[in-house]
């Protein structure tokens, strides 16, 4: 009996620490964006607005806690398979991650955010890969509230980190190589899932 708690014990640490991972690693976006578009503010001297931090935490939130929702309403779908359905949508996630990484350049795709409607876009750029990977979750059977504030609370400190390393160290390529590790991390994660 003492074993049998053990084990479903360590099956819910497990499913908590995956979730964790995926969540840090899909929010990634958010850190990479901002520190591009505060280092271009940096250099044009245009002062970031306020907006800003909000915007890149609720809109991936959002769109991940609908991904999750939608996710949820077509497990019944999937069936028997739709932990399996879940776990390979996450690893092609994880690898269109790694791609977009490779052929980032800042200097094409960085976007000045000194309106509301260009804030809003920058938030919304990276929020199909959030909206995927929550549907993969929510086929895989994850619940939506908990993983939903876990992301806005991650993509919330990503994007203040983002915004004090931009204006410390302008543009580098670091932030667009994380993601190369962000994606073989949900790779992995979703390997993790499937056995």
């Amino acid at each position: 009996m003492l074993t049998f708690v053990s084990s479903l014990n360590s099956k819910k640490l497990d499913i908590n620490l995956t979730l964790l991972f995926v969540v840090i690693c899909l929010a990634y976006h958010t850190f990479s964006a901002t520190w591009y578009s505060v280092s271009l503010h940096r250099k044009l001297a245009i002062k970031v607005k306020v907006y800003l931090p909000l915007f890149m935490a609720v809109m991936p939130a959002a769109g991940f806690g609908f991904g999750l929702l939608t996710g949820i309403l077509f497990k019944p779908m999937a069936g028997n398979f739709s932990i399996t359905a879940g776990g390979l949508l996450l690893a092609l996630i994880g690898l269109k991650i790694m791609y977009e990484s490779f052929k980032f350049y800042p200097e094409e795709r960085v976007k000045l955010t000194d309106t509301l409607k260009s804030a809003l876009l920058l938030a919304l750029s990276g929020s199909m890969n959030v909206f995927f990977g929550g549907f993969a979750l929510g086929l895989a059977g994850f619940p939506v509230l908990m993983p939903m504030a876990l992301l806005f609370g991650v993509s919330l400190v990503y994007t203040l980190a983002g915004i004090l390393l931009g204006n410390a160290h302008g543009y580098k390529t670091m932030p667009a190589r994380l993601g190369i590790l962000a994606g073989s991390l949900i790779v992995f994660f979703s390997i993790r899932m499937l056995y």
